[in-house]
């Protein structure tokens, strides 16, 4: 069973992503460029890369992975 288009995560806080994967029935993963493997409820974590990409098609209980960037990596 498919999910259908996959939403475009970046520029999305890491809660917003959360939120929209798991409504779709899939699992997100992330993944820091620096010290942060998980960000939490911060509100300066940005997704910054997703996989797969934005309208591909998922399949119900897959995984879509993000990389992500802190407010601080970000201003650097």
């Amino acid at each position: 069973m498919s999910t259908g288009p996959l939403p475009n995560l970046v520029n999305k806080t890491l809660v917003e992503a959360q939120n929209q994967v798991e409504a779709l029935g899939l699992r997100l993963s992330t993944n820091g460029i620096g010290d942060y493997v998980y960000c939490g409820d911060r509100p300066d974590c940005l997704v910054y890369r997703m996989a797969p990409r934005a309208g591909t098609v998922a399949q119900h209980g897959g995984e879509v992975g993000s990389r992500f960037v802190t407010g601080e990596e970000w201003a650097f």
